[in-house]
């Protein structure tokens, strides 16, 4: 660890890793690669902070970004034991980071951005809380929940995901060991596999995607299932004037409640099941 000057009588600008502006408020923190160990926290006795940098500390535990002036803060290479806790930061981008317990997000704003990419979660949640956009790659481990306006989430292995509430959501290439569910104006699954399908939404394409358990969707206004495999029970609820197309998908036993009286239109190509189809 380097720690020239620390905690001495010195001025703080020569304090390791410290810059300060002319008026000597602290700007800049960067101690990559220090062997930090414990709780980090940033919080609003930093003024004009605006940049951190503690890549490459594998000891950190929780890490508290409660300051009104950092714009974006990259966390990488890194293990967190506990929580990334951030309460004012825009853009957050958290990568190369196992194992990481969480990201905890703060209060509803817009322009808010997660990515995280290539990180272990070691705990139940991956993500809590409000967020603007979301884009989570080649993930493994935990849920995801929270709420977003665009939820991006590819090429992970997660426990399930489960947001309150995403505008849009897309999800490719992943697999859950339990289930997606929550709700979503618009969501897209492709190239997926999971457990169970308990989602509500709006419109719903499920492409190139298994389940291998329970398929249960809420669908208000557009249902697509194409080239896809439902293994145990598939069953729809929608309203009425509902647009439903399935092609090319393996259904067992599949079956649905309208949930309102009305008419609805429906399509079926090349699609195989066992049981009784909704026309029988």
């Amino acid at each position: 660890t380097i720690n020239t000057n620390w905690c001495t009588s010195k001025p703080i600008s020569e304090w390791y890793g410290i810059k300060t502006d002319e008026d000597g408020h602290v700007v800049s923190i960067k101690l990559p690669n220090n062997n930090l160990t414990g709780i980090a926290e940033f919080s609003e006795g930093f003024v004009n902070l605006k940049n951190i940098d503690i890549d490459d500390n594998p000891g950190l535990d929780n890490i508290t970004l409660d300051h009104p002036n950092l714009v974006e803060v990259s966390i990488k290479n890194c293990c967190v034991h506990g929580l990334i806790y951030n309460w004012k930061t825009k853009i957050l981008h958290v990568s190369d980071v196992q194992p990481l317990g969480g990201v905890l997000w703060g209060p509803e704003e817009a322009g808010t951005e997660l990515h995280v990419d290539n990180v272990f979660c070691s705990s139940s949640s991956l993500l809590t809380g409000h967020v603007d956009k979301l884009y989570v790659t080649n993930c493994r481990g935990g849920y995801i929940g929270g709420q977003a306006e665009y939820a991006e989430i590819t090429n992970s292995e997660l426990e399930s995901i489960g947001m309150v509430y995403a505008n849009t959501l897309n999800v490719t290439n992943c697999t859950l060991e339990r289930e997606i569910g929550g709700r979503a104006t618009k969501a897209t699954i492709t190239g997926s596999k999971m457990y169970q399908c308990a989602l509500s939404s709006d419109e719903l394409y499920f492409i190139n995607s298994t389940t291998t358990d329970y398929w249960h969707a809420v669908t208000q206004s557009k249902l697509v299932l194409s080239n896809s495999h439902c293994s145990v029970i598939c069953g729809w609820d929608f309203s009425s004037g509902c647009s439903i197309s399935v092609s090319n998908t393996y259904l067992y036993q599949p079956n649905w409640d309208e949930e309102d009286s009305g008419t609805y239109s429906f399509s079926c190509t090349g699609a195989t099941w066992y049981g009784m189809f909704p026309e029988d």
